[in-house]
């Protein structure tokens, strides 16, 4: 069950975060939240119905970690897009700190909800609660965040380098450094123009 539940984040983890980087990071924790809580309530209705089996759990402990493969990266880098540089290391040591703190207090808690309700009502509970995250994920406004601020950083010297490119009178050379690659959040650019020499010259007139 465990080896079910973790070999997908062991092996697709990569390709998480590599969806992460190449589309928006607040619908992909959005979805991946929506399928776990289908997935949990999907195991509830069948404790409660009291025909689970040995393999639907094991089914339904791969479809988590498979889930989880693409939901812990694009979580951690949605908190550097949310807080920004500055404040990251702040921020990953809340994450952390309250992550740990819910794996210690949550197998407790569980313990006295099955106890005093069953499993069945407990694992409703469990599906019930994405709904929180999924609606404070929705609550969020992205506009306000750092990523943003980045991307807009970026696009002044890629628009000036277009233009340049687009100008007859104008040559682009390009100024590659290991920097380069960063500086699309600063203010400097890679790109600088220079004028073109002029292609025609003075020819001598016939008879000279």
């Amino acid at each position: 069950m465990t080896a079910l539940q973790f070999t997908p984040l062991l092996l697709f983890t990569l390709y998480g975060g590599r969806l992460a980087d190449r589309h928006d990071k607040r619908l992909l924790l959005t979805v991946a939240n929506l399928v776990s809580g289908a997935l949990a309530l999907a195991l509830a209705v069948l404790v409660l119905a009291g025909s689970a089996q040995l393999w639907q759990l094991y089914l339904f402990a791969l479809g988590l970690g498979t889930v989880n493969a693409v939901e812990v990266p694009t979580r951690m880098a949605f908190v550097s897009e949310m807080v920004g540089p500055e404040l990251l290391p702040n921020a990953s040591a809340l994450s952390a700190a309250y992550f740990n703190t819910a794996r210690v207090v949550g197998p407790a808690l569980a313990g006295l909800l099955i106890s005093a309700v069953g499993a069945g009502t407990a694992m409703l509970l469990n599906a019930a609660s994405y709904l929180a995250t999924v609606t404070g994920l929705r609550l969020m406004r992205p506009g306000n965040s750092c990523a943003r601020h980045r991307r807009n950083a970026g696009s002044k010297w890629s628009t000036g380098c277009g233009t340049c490119v687009g100008t007859p009178t104008c040559s682009c050379r390009w100024r590659w450094s290991p920097w380069s690659a960063c500086s699309a959040s600063t203010s400097s650019s890679p790109c600088h123009c220079s004028p073109r020499p002029s292609s025609t010259r003075a020819r001598p007139r016939s008879g000279c």
